[in-house]
């Protein structure tokens, strides 16, 4: 068996039908992280609230910028699972529609996350 990299699987992948559009919209739900994080948290000396719960509150605060680690691992998990369904694609379809929708559904709880931990800054 010859050991392959998942990058390679990216040039001659075939994708099925609506996965292209699952995947633009994976995509899109990340960038509103990105857009709803720039737009809600400002540079500030003050701690700001990073982890919201409904039992406790607010548990989490800390630096402003450590609010775009929500975003970012949501960038980290879109590239990694793109490219786990590029690999994955050849050999077990079903395995690489989960991971897409699957992704998808990620970022969708990421965006609810940072709306609902960063509505309140100003």
């Amino acid at each position: 068996m010859r050991l392959t990299s998942p990058l390679r699987g990216l040039a001659k992948i075939r994708l099925q039908r609506g996965i292209p559009f699952i995947i633009a919209l994976a995509t899109t739900l990340n960038l509103g992280q990105w857009v709803f994080t720039a737009w809600r948290v400002r540079p500030q000396p003050d701690p700001i609230p990073l982890h919201y719960t409904t039992t406790f509150g607010i548990d989490r605060i800390g630096p402003w910028y450590l609010a775009y680690l929500l975003p970012l691992s949501g960038t980290v998990m879109l590239l990694i699972n793109t490219m786990l369904y590029a690999s994955v694609v050849e050999h077990q379809r079903a395995s690489a529609v989960l991971i897409t929708v699957l992704t998808t559904f990620l970022e969708l709880m990421l965006l609810a996350a940072a709306v609902l931990t960063f509505r309140l800054l100003a």
